[in-house]
C-alpha cells in the first residue's frame, strides 16, 4: 500500500476496518453467549431453584378439568422465576456501565438473554401453570 491516510487516532482505513470487524464479531459472540445463558438458565436453573426452595408440583392436569381445591403456584414458584433476571441483570448494567471496551458485548448478551427468556419463559409458565393434556 503505498499511500495510506493515517487519521488522528493513529489507525489507517485498514486498521480501523479490521478493529470494526473485531467489534462486530465480539457483539455476535455476546449475542450468542446471552441466548446460551438464557437457555440454561431458565430451563436448568430454574428447576435447581425450585428443588431448592422446596416448591411443590404443579398438577399438569389442565385448569378446567382440575376438582377444586387443587393448588395453583406458590410464592416460592414465582420467586424461582425472579431470581435470574434479578441476578443477570443488574450483574450486566454494572458490567455495561463501568467498562467501556466492553460496554457492546455486555449490552448484546444482555439482549441475547433477553431474546431467549421472552422465547422460553411465557411457554414454560404456561404449560406448567396452565397444564397440558393430550386432546
Amino acid at each position: 500500500m503505498p499511500y495510506a491516510v493515517v487519521r488522528p487516532d493513529g489507525m489507517d482505513d485498514e486498521e480501523r476496518w479490521y478493529d470494526g470487524i473485531g467489534s462486530l464479531l465480539w457483539v455476535i459472540a455476546g449475542l450468542v453467549a446471552g441466548a446460551v445463558l438464557g437457555g440454561w438458565v431458565f430451563v436448568w436453573g430454574v428447576a435447581a431453584l425450585h428443588d431448592l426452595l422446596h416448591v411443590p408440583e404443579l398438577s399438569p392436569v389442565p385448569i378446567e378439568d382440575r376438582a377444586p381445591g387443587v393448588a395453583g403456584p406458590t410464592f416460592a414458584y414465582w420467586l424461582a422465576w425472579a431470581i435470574p433476571p434479578l441476578v443477570v441483570y443488574p450483574i450486566g448494567a454494572y458490567l455495561a456501565w463501568s467498562w467501556r471496551p466492553g460496554r457492546w458485548p455486555v449490552i448484546a448478551t444482555l439482549t441475547g438473554f433477553t431474546s431467549a427468556a421472552l422465547m422460553i419463559v411465557p411457554i414454560w409458565i404456561s404449560m406448567e401453570v396452565g397444564g397440558f393434556a393430550p386432546t
